[in-house]
């Protein structure tokens, strides 16, 4: 019963993924979804990332849902 979700991944991290998209199972919350990502991509561990649901940075834990709009970024740079 559980539903996939696509995240997009952008910059450095998709050249370290290997791809712009990633399908896995739909996590309950922001923080299992970090986990997920850095199981199945355990480079991502030297890597400082920004997960994004509906184009708003995530800064603290957040619940998903079906049909999120959800990215992976680099860190932005600058100041």
């Amino acid at each position: 019963m559980n539903s996939e979700i696509n995240i997009m991944v952008f910059g450095q991290l998709a050249e370290l993924t290997g791809s712009t998209s990633v399908r896995v199972n739909l996590p309950e919350d922001t923080e299992s979804l970090k986990k997920l990502l850095l199981q199945q991509f355990p480079v991502l561990v030297n890597y400082n990332f920004i997960i994004a649901v509906d184009k708003r940075t995530i800064t603290e834990n957040s619940n998903l849902y079906e049909g999120a709009t959800i990215a992976i970024l680099p860190p932005f740079s600058g100041g």
